[in-house]
């Protein structure tokens, strides 16, 4: 990005290609950062924190979307659907199949 402001020429076309670039790493990332910002705060509240990771370790399938989502194979919006949170705050009571929702394929992209 830097390079093609430079070559831009005047500073209004490079301010422009700046701003052009800035928005689409924006628009790029932010379902991540904001998956990002939801789990640096469940850190910070220990009792959300516990609860997750116990619902996570009884619930396989939405573990392995995070993990999918942390390692950039899964895109961010599978667990920031509001059926995601609301079955990790108020997990099943017996684990079950994973819904077709959960489920990881290398598709998801």
């Amino acid at each position: 990005a830097f390079e093609v402001a430079r070559r831009a020429g005047d500073r209004t076309r490079q301010r422009i290609a700046l701003e052009a670039w800035e928005r689409t790493r924006r628009d790029e990332f932010r379902g991540k950062w904001r998956v990002e910002r939801l789990i640096g705060t469940a850190v910070g509240l220990p009792g959300l924190f516990n609860h997750a990771a116990r619902s996570l370790a009884r619930q396989r399938d939405m573990a392995d979307l995070l993990v999918g989502v942390a390692g950039d194979f899964v895109p961010p919006a599978r667990v920031l659907r509001p059926g995601f949170f609301l079955r990790l705050l108020v997990p099943r009571s017996t684990p079950s199949a994973p819904s077709s929702d959960a489920q990881v394929s290398s598709h998801t992209a």
